[in-house]
């Protein structure tokens, strides 16, 4: 997002708050917000992020969490840097499901839809206008680098 597009400065704390922001109107619960970088419902995570900053322009990139299967996250270990509100709880107790949320996945979407059309000029395309534009010269960050390995 471009700063003058929202007016938000690419600085962590203020691309946070327009975050949350923008997801309130989604999630449309009192016990929803971002708590230590994590979106939460009230003390139980279903969401965290990543920045990218430069002068004039950010990304917020945000991962949600659906689903998971309890047995799974037994074979988790808590990690060594987690947030002073997981207080040691093990991953069953700490994360919780969208799904328990929204009755669909397309009701969380639609919310998400009508948020971004709220706040940004969207226009809806289909794949076919979309796969095209993947042969467009564009700002690439990733570069393949051969390293030859001398013995």
């Amino acid at each position: 997002i471009n700063r003058e597009s929202v007016n938000v400065r690419s600085i962590p704390d203020q691309v946070h708050i327009w975050a949350e922001n923008f997801y309130q109107n989604v999630f449309a619960d009192d016990d929803f917000k971002l708590r230590e970088n994590d979106y939460v419902f009230a003390n139980h995570k279903f969401g965290g992020n990543a920045q990218y900053l430069r002068k004039d322009r950010w990304l917020h990139h945000t991962t949600f969490l659906w689903e998971f299967n309890s047995k799974n996250m037994s074979y988790l270990k808590i990690p060594a840097k987690a947030p002073k509100y997981r207080s040691g709880r093990d991953h069953s107790d700490f994360l919780c499901n969208l799904s328990q949320r929204f009755t669909h996945k397309n009701l969380l979407f639609e919310r998400m839809r009508i948020q971004l059309a709220q706040t940004f000029d969207v226009k809806s395309v289909g794949i076919e206008e979309v796969i095209p534009l993947l042969d467009i010269e564009h700002r690439k960050a990733t570069k393949i680098i051969e390293a030859k390995r001398h013995c």
